[in-house]
């Protein structure tokens, strides 16, 4: 099945075009949203959050800390027919306090790796975090940041020298 997601894109990052947003829609076309809890973190124009809905999320948590993504979001959602998502200007901090599923995170290495500990709190085990933002060349120091916290790696695409890795998070008997 193809989706076809409509983005203006106007002052926000993700059109598709760049290789991490095209990495993590290939990556989301991998894993099976049906009825899942989805956080998009550094959501940009809100594609891929889209994207989860229309691939059957039960709800869509996106955030942004630059206040045109967080409209440009909301135009795309509108412009896509996509209603119910929870669209949050905000950084890290403003993550709610529920565990999600499935959490995108196309940012970059610097804030990926920041964040971690925040990311890791809010996916539930059994959940899966996919993230783009960094070059091949900072692969294995992610990598070894995201496995230093408990994840099991997952996945990994490469376009253009940039990365996607994906993790999940174990079970609690598998740990």
């Amino acid at each position: 099945v193809q989706y076809h997601v409509q983005v203006a894109p106007k002052m926000a990052f993700g059109t598709g075009h760049h290789a991490t947003t095209w990495l993590m829609l290939d990556q989301c076309s991998r894993l099976d949203f049906q009825g899942k809890a989805v956080l998009d973190m550094g959501s940009g124009t809100g594609v891929l959050g889209i994207l989860a809905q229309q691939l059957g999320a039960s709800s869509v948590t996106l955030i942004d800390i630059d206040p045109w993504s967080e409209e440009n979001c909301k135009e795309n959602a509108h412009l896509n027919g996509v209603t119910g998502l929870e669209i949050i200007l905000g950084d890290v901090t403003a993550i709610p306090p529920v565990c999600y599923d499935i959490i995108l995170a196309n940012i970059n290495r610097n804030v990926l790796m920041a964040d971690r500990d925040s990311y890791v709190a809010s996916l539930k085990p059994g959940g899966v975090i996919a993230m783009s933002g960094f070059y091949d060349f900072d692969e294995a120091k992610v990598a070894a940041h995201f496995t230093a916290a408990g994840l099991r790696p997952l996945d990994r695409r490469e376009k253009d020298s940039w990365v996607m890795l994906a993790f999940e998070k174990p079970l609690p008997l598998e740990s």
